[in-house]
């Protein structure tokens, strides 16, 4: 029988030197055995806390369990909680253990640096008068603005250390004591930081064009903290969709205004949906959008949501715009945007020209094109079922391969639709021409 313990002890004894975590379903003697309590919180500081008294009270085994955990120390006896180096080896390897720290420790500006600057969140557990020391604050903010949280009011409402702040982040203006979020400089300051932090300041700063233009060049959707009047002023209107066209949301008034309205949807395609009602129903604006967003159709006014033009126009900037509800457009659609090099009316594309098709006398079809420059003529040879679109393609495939589109004249002066891709270029052919064929 005792044998049988003595190899079971051996047994748990190499379980907790592999996996300190053993030791927390070990025997009541062996959590007394400094041999087995010691490797164990080597491996995972955890353990601790199954440790026998005594050995939470023991300066070798506390040090090394909060070098792996800075946790530990919850767990070490409290006069080990008032030695320095353990807490500092704790808040080293964790900064929150510092709440496990004895008063007098908490109070150490030593202790408590190394705790901020492991974990910000540190500062909360400081004596009040550490939460107020400048250092000490300042270290704990290069990491993140939380710091501010736990910072004492009178740091707060200090002037030059809130412009050291928002300096670094621009958000933490939120915790500028109530005078200071008054202030026009420090205001500027914490606005062209993040433009977000116009939402902290004064009634009267939010009514500043200039500090509300310093905002809105950096964040165009704090528009939404500027005054009334400043979201009527189409000057900052402009700045704020220029940066971010989101901010169309928040200028009703401007809805309506062509120029905004094109300049939101470059930064954020949706914004069309705040275009106003006649916006939305003008075929040309509607038009001049889907170049840049396709899927903006679906704001449009439901008569041009079935333009067979503007839905081609949609789908070759963006094939999801064919998720609209019009299924019986949906088969040619996709067949346009895949075969279709023909520009709707409108749109930015180059001009080509059409100058003649011949038909050899190896019956196959030569035409003769070029661009409206009228610099180099250039020939391409199709078969007899070419079509106008065939040619289009051709010419894309040449010289246009990133607008993807063209406009093509005919020899007569007329454009080509469209819709008239499908024309036979052999309809084209003089009766009286006949070229010979090439050798």
């Amino acid at each position: 029988a005792e044998e049988a313990e003595a190899g079971g002890g051996e047994q748990a004894l190499r379980a907790t030197r592999a996996d300190g975590h053993a030791l927390m379903e070990a025997s009541g003697e062996l959590l007394k055995d400094a041999e087995a309590v010691l490797p164990a919180v080597r491996n995972a500081g955890q353990p601790l806390r199954s440790a026998a008294p005594k050995l939470r009270a023991d300066r070798r085994v506390v040090l090394e369990a909060v070098r792996q955990t800075g946790w530990a120390l919850a767990d070490a006896s409290p006069e080990l909680c008032g030695e320095r180096d353990i807490v500092l080896a704790a808040v080293r390897q964790d900064g929150i253990a510092l709440m496990f720290a004895a008063a007098h420790l908490r109070r150490d500006h030593g202790v408590v640096l190394e705790a901020v600057r492991q974990n910000v969140d540190a500062l909360e557990h400081a004596a009040d008068d550490l939460r107020g020391d400048r250092e000490v604050v300042s270290a704990a903010m290069r990491k993140s603005k939380r710091a501010l949280r736990h910072a004492s009011a009178e740091l707060r409402g200090d002037r030059s250390f809130m412009l050291e702040a928002v300096r670094m982040h621009g958000n933490g203006f939120g915790y500028a004591s109530e005078q200071l979020r008054g202030d026009r400089e420090l205001a500027c300051e914490a606005v062209r930081q993040n433009g977000e932090a116009l939402r902290y300041a004064s009634v009267q700063l939010r009514g500043d064009r200039e500090v509300v233009r310093e905002a809105v060049r950096q964040s165009g959707s704090s528009l939404e903290f500027a005054s009334t009047n400043l979201r009527r002023d189409r000057e900052v209107v402009f700045e704020a969709v220029e940066q971010n066209g989101f901010a169309l949301h928040w200028a009703d008034e401007f809805g309506g205004d062509r120029e905004i309205v094109l300049e939101a949807i470059q930064t954020y395609p949706n914004a069309f949906m705040w275009a106003s009602t006649d916006l939305k129903g003008d075929r040309d604006m509607v038009l001049e959008v889907l170049q840049t967003s396709g899927c903006a159709l679906r704001f449009a006014a439901a008569e041009l949501k079935v333009d067979q033009g503007l839905v081609l126009t949609a789908a070759r900037q963006d094939l999801t715009s064919l998720s609209f509800e019009q299924p019986h457009l949906r088969e040619r659609v996709w067949r346009d945007v895949a075969m279709n090099p023909v520009a709707v009316a409108g749109c930015r594309a180059p001009v080509f020209s059409l100058l003649e098709v011949v038909k050899r006398a190896d019956n196959a079809l030569e035409a003769e094109w070029t661009s409206m420059s009228g610099n180099k003529r250039e020939r391409t040879s199709f078969d007899l079922t070419a079509t106008l679109g065939d040619l289009g393609m051709a010419i894309v495939e040449k010289h246009c391969a990133s607008s993807g589109v063209i406009y093509l004249v005919l020899p007569d002066g007329s454009s080509v639709e469209w819709f008239e891709v499908d024309m036979k270029l052999l309809d084209l052919v003089p009766t009286f021409t006949a070229a010979p064929a090439c050798v």
